[in-house]
């Protein structure tokens, strides 16, 4: 091993070199202008897979569909695999993005955010997707370069699936991955023993971390309309009709309390209270949320990462830009969206909210319109940290780190997570972050520290060791202690 480790330092300024030019694609996948470079991105990835000798293929959605004349829809689903299932290797598959969030230096950052920079002296390096997603990709293919300049053959087969959809929601990944199961012997997917991601993050600057749970997501609008013609109206009209905005705010108001926690009826009936050996692993871990409206770091933890929670994200169709306008919008669309509990039922979450809003709406006697969507869920995931997949994981980052890392939940939703753990029929799966928790990821001057580049990647070389290893000495077992 120690000779990976010394090809990995080795080797280390053309990880950077690697990652800089990633960073300069702009694969933003939610903008169509740039899908082009989206598929440029998977053809990066595919030529470091040939230079790797690693064998690898195309997925599709709908090939044939296009945005346009020119960029097809729907960029590829990497797979890729060091050695052909049957080579007697345990099996880890590592889930991974290569598009990335949108940037403009207009949006706050200091450096051209497609221009990678590498602060030698501070030993940061800045730019879109350094963190979220492109690092952690290319991490493990610098540690399979290690590797293979060591003239050391790996411990595990390694699988690979990227996509380049995950910030627009993974559209057509699910059916993607279960027409690859369905498969079989000829699938990438068939004989995978566990999973690893990396596209989470510390939660604090100091100290790694394991995640083994993230809370789920459904998404509300509420438009009001007005009556007649629904058009928008001088505000010399006020006083004479109740306008659509208006309304609007009392909906949204009568979602949360004045605390800021879910005030509507029924919805604590369905989350299920914390166990207190639960409780007990939240205990002693590095937070710096100094905004936090709790008391206690525990209180924090347990409300970002476990509870649900509601949050407003906007207004469409009122007014928003600089100065004054004096206009009474005809028609208003709320956003918001509930985080959570990990295991709760969704389609009562939209029911109960859809009834607590029209009983709302009754109670305002308004002749506006109203209309309640959820535009999308998707469910929340729980791992089990007692699996050997996380032994595997703490060993590693207690080799290189010299701390048994935290073991974390986060708030957000990782919609992968709960996907390849039904596809995958329960298959243990660790989230092991690179980065840290000022990195920055989908905000202004995204950043990855060095430090966290060239330790995450010895991380990765320690985790398929330990968990070589155990192919060598122990049975694979596949069973599973749930802690919930």
């Amino acid at each position: 091993m120690d000779t990976v480790l010394a090809k990995l330092d080795e080797l280390q300024e053309h990880a950077i070199k690697l990652l800089g030019t990633a960073v300069e694609i702009p694969s933003v996948s939610n903008d169509p202008t740039l899908r082009k470079e989206v598929f440029r991105m998977a053809e990066f990835l595919e030529k470091e897979f040939d230079s790797l000798n690693i064998l690898h293929k195309r997925e599709f959605l709908d090939p044939e569909a296009k945005i346009d004349d020119s960029a097809p829809a729907f960029p590829p689903v990497l797979f890729a695999e060091t050695v052909p299932v049957g080579s007697g290797l345990p099996s880890v598959l590592i889930y991974g993005h290569y598009d990335v969030q949108p940037a403009e230096e207009g949006d706050g950052w200091k450096l051209p955010p497609f221009k990678f920079h590498h602060d030698e002296q501070k030993g940061i390096m800045y730019g879109r997707g350094a963190t979220d997603d492109k690092g952690p990709v290319l991490g493990w293919l610098h540690v399979i370069r290690a590797y293979k300049a060591a003239k050391v053959p790996l411990p595990v087969r390694l699988v690979f699936c990227l996509e380049g959809l995950e910030e627009v929601g993974s559209t057509g990944l699910r059916s993607i991955l279960r027409r690859e199961i369905e498969k079989g012997s000829r699938g990438y997917l068939h004989g995978i023993d566990v999973v690893s991601i990396s596209d989470t993050y510390w939660t604090g600057t100091s100290k790694p971390c394991l995640g083994y749970g993230l809370r789920g997501i459904s998404y509300f609008t509420i438009q009001v309309s007005a009556g007649g013609d629904g058009k928008d109206k001088h505000s010399g009209y006020g006083g004479q009709i109740k306008e659509p905005l208006q309304d609007l705010v009392k909906l949204f108001s009568s979602l949360t309390d004045d605390a800021g926690d879910i005030a509507i009826p029924g919805f604590s009936a369905l989350e299920k209270p914390l166990r207190p050996e639960v409780k007990a692993l939240y205990e002693g871990i590095e937070t710096e949320n100094k905004l936090s409206k709790h008391e206690t770091a525990v209180q924090t933890l347990i409300a970002g990462w476990y509870d649900s929670a509601l949050s407003y994200h906007g207004i469409e169709g009122a007014f928003s830009g600089p100065g004054a306008k004096t206009v009474i919008p005809g028609s208003v669309i709320g956003k918001f969206s509930l985080r959570t509990q990990s295991g709760i039922d969704l389609s009562a979450v939209t029911k109960i909210v859809k009834e607590h809003l029209d009983a709302v709406y009754r109670k305002l006697k308004t002749k506006n319109i109203m209309k309640v969507e959820c535009l999308g869920s998707e469910p929340g995931w729980e791992s089990d940290p007692l699996h050997w997949n996380y032994d595997a994981a703490s060993k590693a980052i207690e080799k290189v780190w010299g701390v048994k890392p935290d073991y974390t939940r986060e708030g957000g939703t990782i919609p992968i997570t709960g996907m390849l753990q039904d596809i995958l029929a329960g298959k243990n799966i660790v989230l092991i972050p690179m980065g840290r928790v000022d990195d920055g990821a989908h905000s202004a001057d995204e950043k990855l520290d060095l430090t966290n580049y060239a330790n995450g990647c010895k991380v990765f070389a320690w985790y398929l060791e330990e968990i070589g290893n155990r192919g060598d000495n122990h049975a694979l077992d596949t069973h599973s202690r749930h802690i919930e």
